[in-house]
């Protein structure tokens, strides 16, 4: 319905280690998502793939409180890529990358969207 009405990209947040044939549940149905999206035809397709999200939630969510309090006393340890990342920072680039005209799709891993 998006398409139809005019819209010319997508810009979806799936998750780290998204892949359709990967063993692990959560990541195989993001894969699942992220190639079902790609195949909608939209001129742009931008894929946000985040590590953990940390900000404010309504929700608890117990393994999550967990990592986060890891994060915050061992996160210097940890490679870019996994460490956990502020909700804001992929929102912020969502939008750059919304206002960018390219054709194609872009894949954004969660290192590169620690920069925003």
């Amino acid at each position: 319905m998006l398409k139809q009405n005019g819209a010319q990209q997508f810009l979806l947040v799936s998750a780290l280690g998204a892949n359709k044939s990967s063993g692990i549940f959560y990541n195989r149905v993001k894969g699942e998502v992220e190639e079902a999206i790609s195949k909608l035809g939209y001129s742009c397709f931008h894929i946000f793939r985040p590590s953990l999200l940390v900000g404010d939630r309504k929700e608890e969510r117990t393994g999550e409180e967990a990592a986060k309090v890891f994060y915050r006393f061992f996160g210097f340890l940890i490679p870019k890529k996994y460490k956990g990342i502020e909700s804001i920072k992929v929102a912020r680039a969502m939008l750059q990358q919304a206002q960018n005209k390219s054709d194609g799709q872009f894949i954004h891993e969660s290192d590169s969207l620690q920069d925003y």
